[in-house]
């Protein structure tokens, strides 16, 4: 059985109840998945960057305090540090190239907060799981286990 963990666009669609997300994790139990408080952090603050009312802004943030929440009542395993191995195995995936995500002002180079968590996977040999990307299937390509939402 797989463990996944989860990507920052994990969480945000989660918290978002988008579709997708919901569909496949009534497929998995949540004692298979992996929150680390790094992806909850950056889904934090791309909440911040997005949303300008403190209302909205904290709306979110809401829904994803109850997401972490419940996940852990849930089972999920709670990573809240970065070991030495960890850092040894982001040295290789700083500058890997190519690693790069595709959004609305076309491609660029992945941000490394995003690559010390596909470090992460790739150390825990966990399946790096977000919403489709050209980084997974680059991150694939160099034999990291990815699910694209």
């Amino acid at each position: 059985m797989s463990r996944y963990l989860l990507g920052p666009r994990c969480l945000l669609w989660m918290a978002n109840q988008e579709p997708a997300t919901l569909q496949w994790f009534s497929t998995i139990r949540p004692l298979d998945c992996i929150v680390s408080d790094l992806s909850m952090a950056i889904a934090k603050a791309a909440v911040a960057e997005a949303f300008h009312d403190l209302r909205d802004r904290n709306e979110w943030f809401s829904l994803l305090d109850a997401l972490y929440a419940n996940l852990r009542a849930e089972g999920a395993s709670m990573l809240t540090s970065v070991d030495n191995k960890v850092l040894e195995r982001f040295i290789e995936w700083r500058n890997f190239a190519p690693l790069d995500s595709q959004g609305p002002r076309g491609t660029a180079p992945l941000a490394q907060d995003l690559r010390l968590l596909i470090a992460t996977a790739d150390l825990l040999k966990v399946c790096y799981t977000e919403p489709a990307n050209l980084y997974l299937t680059q991150a694939a390509a160099r034999g990291v286990a990815v699910h694209a939402l």
